[in-house]
C-alpha cells in the first residue's frame, strides 16, 4: 500500500464486500518472528482479510449507519467503514461518520424539521444580534401568517397542511436574497413566518415581482392557500 493509502475495497470477498484497511496488512505483514511479509508475499487481498467489515448501503440513513458501527464488537468499533454508492465504493472512518451526525444534530436543533426554515430557537438566539448589527434604514421585518391554514388541516387532513407548509417554505426560499432569513415560528394550526429581507432597492425585483415568484398555487384536492399577509 502507498503511505497515503489507508485501505482497498474487496468487493468479492466472501461472505459479502469488505474493506482491507492498512492496519490488516500491516499486522498480516509483521507477522510472528518477522516472517510475515514472507508467508503473505503471494497472498491476494480476500486473502489478507481479517474478517468481514461493516458495509453501508448508499441511501442508509447517518442514524443507521451510526448505530452499526456501535454495534460491532469492541475490538473493531473504530475500524474506517466501506461505503457502496453508486459512482464505486469509499472509505469512510468513524470520525467522519460521527461529525456528520453531529452537524445533521445541529442542524435539526436551528431548524423546522418540516420546512427547513430557521426555527424560533435560531431567531431568539441570534436575533438580536442581526438587528443590532444592521442598519434600520435598510431593514424590514415581515410577520407572515396563513390564511385559513387550519381550514386545510381539518378538511383535509395534516398530511395536506404539511405539504402546503413545506410548498409555502419553497417557494418563500426563491424570494429570498442575500442577507434575508426565512423563519418558522408557529405550530401547526397557525403556522407564522418571519421573513427580514433588506428595504427595496434599485435594480431589485419590486413587490409585484415577489408576488409572482411566492403567490398561491392550487394543488389537486387541496384549495389555494390565500395570499399571505405582508407588509409588501
Amino acid at each position: 500500500m502507498t503511505p497515503d493509502l489507508r485501505g482497498v475495497a474487496v468487493l468479492d470477498a466472501a461472505p459479502g464486500p469488505s474493506l482491507l484497511t492498512r492496519h490488516a496488512v500491516e499486522l498480516r505483514f509483521s507477522g510472528r518472528l518477522g516472517y510475515g511479509r514472507a508467508l503473505h508475499a503471494r497472498s491476494t487481498a480476500g486473502q489478507l482479510l481479517t474478517g468481514s467489515s461493516l458495509a453501508l448501503e448508499e441511501g442508509m440513513s447517518l442514524d443507521e449507519a451510526a448505530d452499526l458501527a456501535l454495534g460491532r464488537e469492541e475490538t473493531r468499533r473504530y475500524e474506517d467503514l466501506l461505503l457502496l454508492a453508486s459512482d464505486g465504493p469509499h472509505l469512510v472512518t468513524v470520525s467522519e461518520l460521527f461529525e456528520q451526525l453531529s452537524a445533521s444534530f445541529r442542524h435539526a436543533a436551528w431548524h423546522d424539521h418540516l420546512t427547513g426554515l430557521a426555527n424560533r430557537r435560531w431567531l431568539a438566539d441570534r436575533g438580536p444580534a442581526l438587528l443590532a448589527g444592521s442598519d434600520p434604514g435598510s431593514t424590514a421585518l415581515l410577520y407572515i401568517d396563513l390564511d385559513n391554514f387550519k381550514t386545510i388541516n381539518d378538511t383535509y387532513g395534516h398530511d395536506a397542511g404539511d405539504a402546503v407548509l413545506a410548498e409555502f417554505a419553497a417557494r418563500l426560499r426563491g424570494c429570498l436574497r442575500d442577507g434575508d432569513t426565512a423563519v418558522r415560528l408557529g405550530g401547526t394550526n397557525s403556522p407564522r413566518c418571519c421573513w427580514g429581507p433588506r428595504l427595496q432597492e434599485p435594480n431589485r425585483p419590486g413587490r409585484g415581482s415577489w408576488r409572482r415568484r411566492c403567490g398561491p398555487s392550487a394543488t389537486p384536492g387541496i384549495p389555494s392557500a390565500s395570499r399571505p399577509r405582508s407588509a409588501w
